[in-house]
C-alpha cells in the first residue's frame, strides 16, 4: 500500500481507545433487579432502562447491560432511552416466543451463534414494518458494543454477522452512496456562491445600511436603512412583530423580514456553511449540527491548522480532528466566518450553538433567534438544491443529504491515500466500518488497483 498523504500522523491520534472489561464469566451474578441503568439529562429529566425485561436470562441480561450501558452513554434524550426499553421489549418477546416453539433456550453469550441470529432477525422483520428495522438495529448495536469494549467476546462468524448482514439473511443496511466527482463539485460550488453572497449582505451591505440610516424620528423613514437604524439602536437588536413596527413607523414599513435578514443570517444563509463543512470534514450530519462555537481550539498544531472538538453519536465522549484554517473555505474559515457572523446573535440569547439563526416568519420573542431544529436543516437542505437547479448524473434532481457528504469525503480521502484505510477511517472505532463508507463504486479502482498490486 501507497504511504499516505502528509499529515496523516495527526488524524492517526484521532484514534480512541478503551478499557477492556472483564470477560464474560466474571459477571458478578447477584440478582436481576440490579439490572436497571438510568441517566438524566439535564433540562430534560431522567431516562432508564431494566434489563430485567429480559427476564429469567440473568446472564444474557447481566452482559448485554455492558452493551447497553455504552449505548446510553452516548444517547441525547430519555426519548431515545424509550426506545431502546421498547427494543429491549421486543427481543425478549422474540426470544419467549422462541423457546415457546421448542428452540434452545438463549440463557448467556454465547448462546449467540449465527443460526440464532438469523433466526431472531427473521422474527423482528417479520411484519417488515420500519419498528421492526429500528429495534434490529438498536439489537445489533447493543451485542457490537459489548465487542467493542470487550474484544474477542464473539467467535468471528459471530462478529461477521453482527457486523454485515443485520444479524440475519435481509441484506445489509448499506450506507448512502457517495456523490460522484461532478455532484459533489456542483454542491460546493454552490455552497461557495451562497457564502460569498451572505458573507458581503452581512458585511458590506450591512456597513453601507448603517452608515446611511438615521434616525426616522428625525428625518422620517427612507427606506431598510432607516428600518435598521430603528431595529438596531432603539430594539438593541431584539425581536419586534411586523405590527409592532408598523406602528413605529406610522405606517410607512410594514415588513420585518428584510430587517432581520439585514442584520442576522437565516437558516439559509447557514446551510451552505454546513453543507461545505460537512463536505471538507466528513463530519456526521448530526456531529456538525450540534457543534459549538468553542469547538476550534485557539491554538495551533501546526502552521495553519488546529483541532476541531465535536460529539460523535455513538463516541463515549468529546472527540477531535485536525482541521486547515487557511482561507475562507477551509473548515476552521468556515467555522470562525460563521462566529463573526452570528456575534450579535450570540450576544443577544447567550447561545453557545455554532448555527445561531434569526427566524424572519412566524417568530416569537422565545424563538426568534437560535439553532435550527435537525427538521428544519433537513428542509433547508432540499430546499438549496432546488434553488441552484442541482441535477444527477442521470440528469434527474439531485437529491440532497447532509449523510451521503460523508460517505463522499470518506472515498475522497480513500482516494486520495491510494487505498490507505486508517487515513479515511481516522475517526472509527473499528475498521470495518470504515469498509462500510468506502465499499462503493466510485472505490472499484482503487480496489482493482490494490488487487493487481498483490499479485
Amino acid at each position: 500500500m501507497n504511504a499516505p498523504p502528509n499529515g496523516l500522523s495527526s488524524l492517526r491520534h484521532n484514534r480512541i481507545t478503551f478499557t477492556e472489561a472483564p470477560p464474560e464469566d466474571r459477571v458478578p451474578t447477584q440478582g436481576i433487579g440490579a439490572l436497571r441503568i438510568e441517566r438524566t439529562f439535564p433540562d430534560r429529566g431522567t431516562g432508564w432502562i431494566d434489563l430485567s425485561v429480559l427476564g429469567d436470562r440473568p446472564s444474557l441480561a447481566r452482559t448485554l447491560a455492558v452493551g447497553v450501558q455504552q449505548v446510553v452513554d452516548s444517547c441525547g434524550s430519555p426519548d431515545s432511552l424509550r426506545t431502546y426499553r421498547s427494543s429491549l421489549a421486543a427481543l425478549a418477546k422474540v426470544l419467549n416466543e422462541r423457546e415457546a416453539a421448542g428452540g434452545a433456550p438463549i440463557r448467556r453469550l454465547a448462546d449467540i451463534t449465527v443460526p440464532v441470529l438469523v433466526e431472531l432477525s427473521d422474527a423482528l422483520l417479520a411484519k417488515g414494518s420500519n419498528t421492526g428495522y429500528a429495534h434490529l438495529s438498536h439489537i445489533k448495536r447493543f451485542f457490537r458494543e459489548i465487542e467493542n469494549v470487550n474484544p474477542g467476546a464473539y467467535p468471528q462468524d459471530v462478529l461477521q454477522h453482527l457486523s454485515f448482514v443485520a444479524m440475519g439473511s435481509t441484506p445489509k443496511v448499506e450506507h448512502k452512496p457517495p456523490y460522484s466527482d461532478r455532484e459533489a463539485h456542483l454542491i460546493e460550488r454552490a455552497c461557495r456562491e451562497d457564502i460569498r453572497r451572505t458573507i458581503a449582505r452581512l458585511t458590506t451591505e450591512l456597513d453601507s445600511l448603517r452608515k446611511n440610516g438615521k434616525d426616522p424620528r428625525r428625518i422620517g423613514w427612507t427606506g431598510l436603512a432607516s428600518a435598521v437604524w430603528c431595529f438596531e439602536n432603539m430594539l438593541e437588536g431584539k425581536y419586534i412583530s411586523a405590527s409592532h413596527m408598523k406602528r413605529l413607523s406610522s405606517g410607512r414599513w410594514c415588513t420585518t423580514a428584510d430587517v432581520f435578514r439585514a442584520v442576522y443570517p437565516t437558516v439559509e444563509d447557514a446551510v451552505p456553511f454546513y453543507l461545505l463543512l460537512c463536505l471538507k470534514t466528513g463530519l456526521n450530519a448530526e456531529s456538525a449540527m450540534r457543534l459549538k462555537r468553542d469547538g476550534l481550539e485557539p491554538e495551533t498544531t501546526k502552521p495553519n491548522e488546529t483541532l476541531l472538538r465535536y460529539v460523535k453519536g455513538r463516541s463515549a465522549g468529546p472527540m477531535t480532528m485536525p482541521v486547515r484554517t487557511n482561507g475562507t473555505f477551509s473548515p476552521g474559515g468556515l467555522i470562525r466566518m460563521y462566529l463573526h457572523l452570528t456575534r450579535g446573535c450570540a450576544e443577544l440569547t447567550g447561545d453557545n450553538s455554532l448555527w445561531l439563526v434569526a427566524k424572519t416568519a412566524q417568530a416569537s420573542v422565545d424563538d426568534f433567534i437560535a439553532a435550527p431544529s435537525p427538521a428544519t436543516f433537513t428542509r433547508a437542505v432540499r430546499a438549496f438544491a432546488e434553488r441552484h437547479g442541482l441535477t444527477a448524473d442521470n440528469g434527474e434532481p439531485l437529491e440532497l443529504r447532509a449523510d451521503r457528504l460523508r460517505t463522499t469525503r470518506k472515498t475522497l480521502d480513500y482516494r486520495r491515500a491510494n487505498g490507505d484505510l486508517i487515513f479515511a477511517g481516522h475517526d472509527h472505532r473499528r475498521d470495518n466500518t470504515t469498509v462500510d463508507y468506502i465499499n462503493n463504486r466510485v472505490t472499484e479502482e482503487i480496489h482493482n488497483q490494490a488487487i493487481v498490486a498483490g499479485q
